[in-house]
């Protein structure tokens, strides 16, 4: 099986590593960005099958980051943890797949929303 790459975006260390301690032992490579400007420079200098974002980065400004993510022409779905997930979702371009996915979560819900994310959103169906 291959590994896949997910990229941590998030406020703090604690934040992150938490969710780190709960991927463990699953067959994913992680890389750690405190920060957007630390992960657009992951984002130009490594290949990232999904994002995990902590939801409070977004909570009050949306990100340049998904911006940087459409010019480049990326198809990451972008998994929204922790308290306001739901409504940060609504602040991802409809082109990105968003995953809300808010506390309290376990270890199994995260690994269920990796895989909703490797999926791929559902298909629309015209009536």
């Amino acid at each position: 099986m291959q590994r896949r790459r997910i990229l941590l975006i998030g406020t703090s260390k604690e934040s992150v590593f938490q969710i780190r301690t709960l991927l463990e032992g699953q067959p994913l490579e992680l890389e750690i960005a405190l920060g957007e400007d630390v992960a657009r420079t992951v984002l130009r200098e490594r290949v990232m099958h999904a994002i995990i974002l902590d939801a409070a980065i977004i909570a009050s400004d949306p990100l340049e980051l998904f911006e940087f993510i459409l010019d480049r022409g990326l198809d990451l779905p972008v998994i929204l943890v922790g308290e306001g997930a739901e409504a940060a979702a609504a602040g991802v371009p409809p082109e990105l797949f968003a995953i809300p996915l808010p506390k309290p979560f376990t270890a199994q819900d995260l690994a269920g929303a990796i895989r909703r994310a490797e999926r791929g959103p559902a298909p629309v169906r015209n009536s």
